[in-house]
């Protein structure tokens, strides 16, 4: 369910959230490493060393157990035995067991995607986005911005006051989304999203994102269209 090499103190984290949630999790379960080296022997898991990648606050390249899939249809399969449910839950306490390890939020927003909690997603998706920002990785930011507003517009909202903080946000994550289109190259769509910013904002936004908006379009070789937003300036 992970998707990859996992810590083994994540592991050992998703298993006792899982069982302090319902202990029906380990009926069948003597003891989790005991389990772990049958796996290793029977050659359905591989354990080994490697740097920690998963803990986003470490610069210092340390080594740490890991466990995987010894094949990729080994985890198709087992995967595919899990009902919807308890594939939630694993998704869950993979994101908790992370988060409390400092986990790159990429990885966060993932599961937490998964688990179906949208809100924790949209946040961790952000600040992924941002990271990709500061490291010049403008295609990802891109995506990510995108991805950040998708999982906005599957939040429930049950009242005004939350639905206009909804909205205050996604203006935001727009206007930062139409900056990462520039630094992409992408002009085209960077205008016509300024564009569609321009008529939604107060008048003292209105005219700088109409003036942004037709220097793209004109970059782009939209010549009429950017004319026309500029004799709107």
């Amino acid at each position: 369910v992970a998707g990859g090499p996992t810590p083994l103190t994540v592991v050992r984290e998703v298993y006792e959230g899982l069982i302090h949630a319902d202990s029906s999790w380990c009926e069948d379960i003597a003891d989790l490493e005991d389990v772990i080296e049958s796996l290793c022997e029977l050659g359905l898991l591989s354990r080994r060393e490697e740097l920690d990648t998963h803990d986003s606050s470490s610069s210092s390249g340390s080594v740490i157990p890991v466990l995987d899939a010894a094949h990729g249809r080994i985890r198709e399969v087992t995967v595919s035995e899990l009902e919807t449910e308890e594939l939630r839950e694993i998704h869950l306490e993979l994101a908790n067991a992370l988060e409390a390890l400092g986990g790159k939020p990429e990885a966060l927003a993932e599961h937490l995607e998964q688990a179906g909690e949208y809100a924790r997603a949209a946040e961790y998706t952000e600040r992924a986005a941002k990271q990709a920002v500061e490291t010049l990785a403008f295609a990802r930011a891109v995506e990510l911005y995108r991805r950040t507003l998708n999982l906005l517009d599957m939040l429930e909202i049950d009242d005004q006051l939350h639905t206009i903080a909804r909205d205050s946000r996604r203006q935001r994550l727009r206007v930062a989304l139409a900056e990462q289109l520039i630094n992409f190259g992408r002009s085209s769509e960077a205008g016509r999203l300024l564009r569609e910013l321009a008529d939604e904002v107060g008048q003292d936004q209105k005219l700088a994102f109409r003036r942004q908006a037709a220097e793209q379009l004109l970059h782009a070789g939209h010549v009429s269209e950017g004319m026309e937003l500029a004799g709107q300036v």
